[in-house]
C-alpha cells in the first residue's frame, strides 16, 4: 500500500456576512459577538414569555371568577323559578358549587331540587285557615252602620 497522506484543510470556507455585520480580527471576537447578540435576544424573548405567562394566569383568574359569578347567577334562578326559593349570598357561601353542575359545567336543575326538596314541602303540613275567625267583609261592622244611628243607641 502506498502510504499516501491527505492533509485535512483546516481553513474555513469564507461565509458572506450579513449586512451591518461588524468584521472580526480574529474568531474569538466574531464568537463573542455573536454570543453577546444572542444572549441579549434570549433575555428579550424571555422577559415576553413571562409577561405573557403573567398575561393568561392573570386572564385565567379572571375567566374563573366570571365562571363562578355565572353558576351562582344560574344556580339562584333555578332555585327560584323551580322551587320557589330565594338563595341569598350567606346560604350560597357555605354550599358546594360543584354539585350543583353537570359534567360538561352546566347547572344541573335536578340536583338543585333534590337539594332543596330534603328541607321540607314547601306546602302547610296543616290546614292554615282554621279557627280564625270570620273572613271577609262583616255587614254588622261599624262602616256599616251610619254615622247617626251609632248617636242614637
Amino acid at each position: 500500500m502506498d502510504d499516501i497522506t491527505t492533509e485535512a484543510t483546516t481553513a474555513p470556507e469564507p461565509v458572506a456576512d450579513v449586512e451591518g455585520t461588524p468584521q472580526f480580527e480574529n474568531d474569538a471576537d466574531r464568537w463573542k459577538y455573536w454570543s453577546r447578540l444572542n444572549e441579549n435576544k434570549w433575555k428579550r424573548a424571555t422577559a415576553d414569555l413571562e409577561a405573557a405567562t403573567a398575561r393568561a394566569a392573570e386572564l385565567e383568574q379572571n375567566l374563573a371568577q366570571l365562571r363562578q359569578q355565572d353558576t351562582v347567577r344560574k344556580i339562584r334562578a333555578v332555585a327560584r323559578d323551580e322551587c320557589g326559593v330565594e338563595l341569598d349570598d350567606k346560604a350560597l357561601s357555605v354550599l358546594n358549587l360543584a354539585a350543583f353542575l353537570a359534567e360538561d359545567g352546566e347547572v344541573d336543575s335536578h340536583a338543585i331540587s333534590g337539594f332543596l326538596g330534603r328541607f321540607g314541602p314547601s306546602e302547610p303540613k296543616f290546614d292554615q285557615h282554621l279557627g280564625i275567625g270570620p273572613q271577609g267583609q262583616n255587614r254588622y261592622s261599624a262602616q256599616a252602620i251610619p254615622r247617626d244611628a251609632r248617636q242614637r243607641r
